[in-house]
């Protein structure tokens, strides 16, 4: 396979597959995460939400949010009114749902922005500070994928989150996570790619995230930092597993081993690793059962 077809399907196969892996354990605690995986290998499985069984390879609102987003830029070009209709019809209709059917795992704030009837484009400031959270962050990076000019990485990264997630904070964690994929489709390694970054922005990057970009991961063994669902806390968590792992599944099995919002946690690191690592380096065994994969594969290569 081309290599550089194997880090665009990796991408986006890699984060809708960490979602799946993920949306099991999503919100249980670490010690019984811990408990299932003494005796059971990480695979995809059945899990079961509002009395509802949904079947292996079933992904949630990361990767039905992430093919809206890549279906709009590859029909569409960057139009965040075409953005923001999609991710409405995902809500309301289950639209690139795997099933094409009620739309699963939204997040408040994402709620929150979709039902306005239109998108409120005065208020994309990124003030709000109650917007912070992941949900940008999960389905952003199609937009790595697609453009090549750093500068134009960083001001689509921020627009695109400020679409639901008005918060300066989110919006630069999805630059940095398509700077990120950028930086490998470009050819760097990922020990370089942090201090990349920092010299890529320079005085535009919020002190926040620079914190997380100068943190020396290789000292980490076991993860010390916050877990939670904020957008920097988990761009962290992605970070860490992705410089201190040797192979995709090693990196999705740490971060499902932290629990809480492990889809996400998942999703997030699963786009950086299988970037990074590439398709061919995924469990056949999990791409085999990841439900739409065609298209999420057909997706990752227009774009």
């Amino acid at each position: 396979m081309n290599k550089s077809v194997d880090k665009y399907k990796g991408c986006l196969v890699g984060l809708a597959i960490g979602d799946c892996l993920g949306a099991p354990f999503e919100f249980k605690s670490a010690e019984n995460i811990q408990v299932y995986f003494a005796n059971h290998e990480l695979d995809m499985i059945d899990f079961s939400m509002f009395n509802e069984t949904f079947p292996a390879g079933y992904y949630t609102d990361d990767t039905s949010m992430m093919i809206c987003l890549a279906e709009s830029l590859v029909k569409k070009g960057f139009d965040i009114n075409d953005q923001f209709e999609r991710y409405q019809k995902w809500l309301l209709e289950g639209y690139a749902t795997p099933y094409g059917r009620d739309s699963y795992g939204v997040g408040q704030q994402t709620f929150r922005a979709l039902r306005s009837p239109l998108l409120e484009l005065e208020a994309m400031n990124g003030f709000d500070h109650k917007a912070g959270g992941n949900g940008s962050l999960m389905r952003c990076a199609p937009i790595g994928l697609k453009y090549e000019n750093y500068q134009e990485i960083i001001e689509k990264s921020l627009i695109s989150s400020y679409v639901t997630h008005n918060y300066f904070i989110a919006g630069w964690c999805c630059a940095v996570l398509n700077l990120s994929i950028r930086l490998i489709l470009d050819g760097n390694e990922k020990e370089i790619i942090p201090s990349g970054i920092i010299k890529l922005c320079g005085e535009d990057l919020p002190e926040e995230i620079a914190e997380v970009l100068n943190h020396n991961f290789s000292l980490m063994d076991i993860y010390h930092g916050k877990i939670s669902g904020f957008s920097l806390d988990t761009l962290r968590i992605a970070f860490w597993s992705w410089q201190t792992s040797e192979s995709y599944a090693e990196s999705i099995k740490k971060v499902i081993l932290l629990g809480h919002d492990t889809d996400t946690f998942a999703a997030v690191t699963g786009a950086l690793t299988g970037c990074y690592y590439g398709f061919d380096s995924i469990p056949t065994t999990w791409t085999q059962k990841l439900l739409n994969s065609d298209h999420i594969i057909d997706l990752a290569e227009k774009l």
